[in-house]
């Protein structure tokens, strides 16, 4: 018996550590990417021919370098080249076993490793919304019509069915679409397979007798990148990106996004944006849900555009305040209810979950009902309170968002649906307190499209950066045929569009400077009572005419202000303003905060620093208040134009001061609780990310490498729990940000367990294995020496 049951033991030994094998070494693909400028910044900074034979030589070289390296790592570890990147990053796709990925990453002169990542894509009326129409009868500096001309917009996406007559029904020079690539059947010919590119196509530069995209005479570069089922890879995307650059791409147009923060699709667009390149993209369709904006859109050097309503869609919009807070809450209308006449007002009663039983012995005549999500249908909630004589019904959700629900019946009374966290907040104070509020709902075309992706994303930046229409847009299909479509997709190539209307108007502004014009020139959208936050419109709704007739651009296009209670009361930005044109500025600075959320915005000073550069200098003081997030507009003005610049203000547990001695800056942590430990993040204008850990009353102190902005966040674990705090730290040049790759926490790109640590598993199985089986056996010869002595003493 003990033998079967030993050899039991290692039949499973070996399945279950060949499980491991399989599991933990299995073979991938990553992107392996080198630390040297690709050929697209050597070029934007030397302003040499592309196709040049100077161009060729570099790039040749630089493909030697990384065969070199990877030939020299092939000797010791079996890797598969796939292909070589020289344009947008130095790098490679390779082919390998994970137990190798440590070994190659320490390997020096390689900057990082990404797993390969999987992506997927999820006018009229709208080209007139966001002022396009307006700027096709301007002109630019040689006469002509602003309408794209000579501009040439990448769609990297699906492809493009240039064959339609709206895209110029040919392909080549001479014709809409000039040029392209298939990445997904490696062949010439990007012909679309799916729509999707094409509608993009469309809404950027389609054009024929009943319908105009935002820049009807821009050229169009086809890249399809994406399969039939909506799939692509990071790889697919750089070779997209990299063809993009070598064809003359002005601007490139992303309507796809993801979760996967792909360090090595950052840096190729990171090195595309240096290169003179601007890189629109999808904020992404995952509305209402808070911090839901998708990568790539969610990288501040890439234009991150969210959706709006569009005119005649006949969309609905809620207004929900409750006047004893002071605060108008973003209410979103269920689908099927009804308007209101006139804004309702009444006292607020909460039901419960609204059944028949949790109504029965309330009074709700003339009042406002609020139910919690769950358990009955909203339609029977709505009746139940509706028969109680309840006025509105207010839903809030079972978890921290808001959400999007839908009707079954029909029901007389508006119903409308509210976050988890502000409806909690809300039976909160109904517990200790009587609260009166006042809802509508109305059609508005200008307002947030439901579906839309939100930020906050990071503290240190705003993203969306704006909205453009994105809900039942007119554009073309596959077929040829007009169509109405909606998501994020479809916002981005109005902006893209918009961009190409500016870059003929307007052919020296850099990426930043152009987005910062766009965030600067666009239309706050409201809910009514307020403003929608920064977080989910940005700078607000794109106005391209507004853009294209400003006399100034400011850098940076928003401010972000960070205080504490703790040794961060104060914080001061300062703001430039260029002339566009030379021309000296008369500038004004109005409806700045005064008191506002128990801290204070103020204009310190104006200053002319040249006959066409202003700088202001904004301070926040904190006197009171809650940790949170505020958010307002400062109106900036020329005698020509009017801007809204973004601001947000951080009210953080933890104070950050830092003082700044022979370009050495040296960091303070002020914690309202003991520290039991912590780490802090540095961003560097270089791109760099440094992280240190941080021990209790020290100061964390580093070097100044560049003139520009320096971010430090400050990651605590304190008696009171986790908290953070952050500070903006201004150093010269104040027009160069740090630029992450990515862009949340940077844990590791693949993530498989080491050769290592399998071994361990291994081994230490091994020895339990081992054990069982010395136990079994000297259990065993136990039991033999007692069957012997009992034997002995048996009558």
């Amino acid at each position: 018996m003990i033998k079967y049951f030993i050899t039991l033991i290692i039949v499973f030994q070996i399945i279950f550590s060949s499980v491991y094998i399989v599991k933990g070494d299995s073979e991938f693909e990553v992107i392996v990417v080198l630390d040297d400028e690709p050929a697209s910044v050597i070029v934007a900074r030397y302003g040499l021919p592309f196709k040049s034979e100077t161009v060729k030589e570099i790039e040749k070289k630089k493909a030697y370098k990384v065969s070199l390296l990877l030939n020299d790592i092939s000797r010791n570890v079996p890797i598969e080249i796939e292909e070589v990147f020289t344009k947008v990053v130095v790098g490679a796709l390779i082919k390998t076993y994970s137990r190798f990925i440590e070994s190659i990453s320490s390997i020096e002169g390689i900057k990082l490793l990404d797993k390969e990542e999987v992506y997927t894509i999820e006018l009229e009326n709208n080209v007139r919304m966001i002022g396009a129409h307006r700027v096709w009868n301007l002109r630019d500096n040689i006469g002509q019509n602003i309408t794209g001309k000579g501009i040439r917009v990448a769609v990297v996406d699906t492809g493009v069915n240039y064959s339609i007559p709206a895209l110029g029904g040919g392909f080549g020079l001479g014709y809409k679409v000039v040029g392209g690539y298939d990445f997904v059947d490696n062949d010439p010919d990007p012909m679309d397979l799916d729509g999707h590119g094409t509608s993009v196509a469309a809404i950027i530069a389609g054009k024929d007798e009943n319908f105009s995209g935002v820049a009807p005479d821009a050229s169009i570069l086809a890249y399809r990148v994406i399969t039939s089922e909506g799939r692509t890879t990071t790889s697919k995307i750089i070779k997209g990106l990299e063809k993009a650059f070598e064809d003359g791409a002005s601007i490139i147009n992303l309507s796809f996004g993801g979760s996967g923060l792909q360090a090595s699709l950052g840096s190729a667009l990171k090195n595309l944006v240096e290169s003179n390149v601007v890189v629109v993209a999808a904020a992404g369709n995952s509305g209402p849900k808070s911090r839901s904006i998708e990568f790539p859109s969610s990288l501040n050097y890439v234009i991150c555009v969210g959706a709006s309503s569009n005119i005649g869609a006949g969309n609905l919009k809620a207004e929900f305040k409750i006047n004893e807070l002071g605060k108008t809450f973003e209410a979103i209308p269920l689908n099927g209810t009804v308007h209101t006449l006139k804004p309702l007002n009444g006292e607020i009663v909460y039901v419960g979950l609204g059944g028949k039983d949790d109504v029965a012995n309330l009074d709700l005549e003339g009042k406002i009902a609020i139910a919690k999500r769950g358990k009955y249908y909203f339609s029977d909630k709505a009746k139940n309170a509706y028969e109680r004589g309840a006025i509105a019904l207010v839903v809030f959700n079972n978890v921290s968002d808001n959400f999007v629900g839908m009707l079954k019946d029909k029901v007389p009374i508006p119903v409308v649906s509210l976050s988890g966290e502000d409806g909690e907040r809300i039976v909160q104070e109904l517990g200790y307190r009587r609260l009166t509020g006042k809802l509508t709902v109305l059609e508005d075309d200008y307002q947030l499209a439901w579906f839309t992706s939100r930020g906050p994303i990071s503290p240190f930046y705003i993203k969306p950066n704006l909205l453009a229409p994105g809900d039942t847009i007119l554009t073309i299909n596959l077929a040829g045929k007009y169509t109405n479509i909606s998501g994020t997709s479809f916002a981005a190539p109005h902006v893209s569009g918009a961009v190409a209307l500016i870059r003929q108007a307007m052919p020296k502004l850099r990426p930043r400077e152009i987005m910062n014009l766009l965030m600067d020139s666009a239309l706050p959208l409201s809910t009514g009572e307020g403003l929608y936050s920064v977080n989910v419109q940005g700078g607000g709704l794109i106005r391209v005419d507004s853009a294209i007739e400003s006399d100034f651009v400011m850098d940076p296009g928003y401010l972000i202000f960070h205080l504490s209670p703790l040794n961060q009361t104060e914080f001061e930005r300062n703001l430039r303003i260029y002339s566009l044109y030379g021309e000296r500025l008369n500038i004004t600075i109005s409806n700045f905060w005064g008191d506002y959320g128990g801290f204070s915005l103020m204009v310190e000073n104006v200053k002319m620093l040249n006959q066409s550069v202003h700088e202001a200098t904004l301070k926040a003081k904190l006197m009171e208040g809650e940790n949170g997030q505020y958010f307002g507009w400062l109106n900036i003005s020329s005698s020509k134009c009017v801007q809204h610049l973004p601001i947000a203000v951080y009210v953080n547990p933890v104070g950050l001061t830092v003082n700044v001695t022979e370009a050495f800056a040296h960091a303070k942590i002020s914690a309202p609780a003991e520290i039991v430990f912590g780490s802090i993040t540095l961003y560097f204008p270089s791109g760099e990310v440094k992280r240190i850990e941080y021990k209790p009353n020290t100061n964390i102190t580093f070097k100044l490498q560049v003139e520009g902005e320096y971010w430090i966040s400050a990651s605590l674990k304190t008696g009171l729990g986790e908290i953070a705090g952050y500070y903006i730290l201004s150093y010269g040049n104040m027009s160069r940000e740090p630029t992450p790759l990515t862009t949340l926490v940077e844990e590791s790109a693949v993530r498989t367990i080491s050769y290592m640590v399998l071994n361990t598993i291994f081994t230490t199985q091994t020895i339990i294995i081992a054990s069982i089986i010395l136990y079994a056996l000297v259990k065993k010869r136990l039991q033999f020496r007692q069957t012997d002595l009992s034997t002995k003493f048996e009558p």
